[in-house]
């Protein structure tokens, strides 16, 4: 499945895989482990497989630059900040929620919100309770306040608090959004709920 780049309109969401060994460091090591101790329960030696299997990773796209190279803004162990969108549409397990509903003031909302949020620390602690929780640790994170913006965030779980705040269905709903990881995108992407009256905002 490949993304149609000429659908690709401003607030949506990249679900991505970076497939290579080892790519996009020990965050993306950790969020790869989690899926596998969920699909593998009961199977801890096939916890350390290097898969590409898995989504590990979202991004938000915000524009065409005039080299006609596709811009976005994710989050990421340096922080919340721009990035190239190019080699993740050049992975054919990327997908994009463009099918998803969202009026312009919508993706407005999720894209200068975003831009406002550049610079926010990657969020370690959540990381670390991702993998925790798989595992069956009991690790709970404390949700953001319902006021003001984060001040750590992951890629996906940033995603969700900006579509949370533009009243779009997201993955993690009202219920959770600091703990929403790119598997809950990859899903929620899959089972799109606004196509049978399901949301989740």
């Amino acid at each position: 499945m490949t993304v149609d780049r000429v659908r690709l309109r401003p607030g949506d969401v990249l679900i991505v895989r970076t497939a290579t060994k080892n790519a996009g460091g020990l965050g993306a090591w950790l969020i790869r482990r989690r899926a596998l101790m969920l699909a593998y329960p009961w199977m801890p030696w096939r916890w350390w497989a290097d898969t590409g299997a898995y989504v590990n990773h979202i991004a938000i796209y915000t524009h065409t630059d005039g080299e006609r190279h596709l811009r976005g803004l994710e989050g990421r162990p340096g922080g919340f900040g721009w990035a190239n969108l190019d080699k993740y549409l050049a992975d054919p397990v990327t997908v994009a929620n463009t099918d998803q509903p969202k009026t312009d003031v919508q993706r407005g909302f999720v894209v200068s919100r975003a831009v406002e949020m550049i610079g926010i620390p990657y969020d370690w602690e959540a990381i670390l309770a991702f993998a925790a929780g798989a595992a069956g640790l009991p690790f709970r994170l404390s949700e953001w306040p319902e006021t003001g913006v984060p001040s750590h965030v992951v890629c996906s779980s940033a995603a969700d608090y900006l579509y949370e705040g533009a009243g779009l269905d997201n993955p993690g709903g009202y219920a959770k959004t600091r703990g929403t990881d790119p598997q809950d995108w990859w899903a929620f992407e899959q089972a799109k709920p606004w196509l049978h009256g399901k949301g989740t905002a």
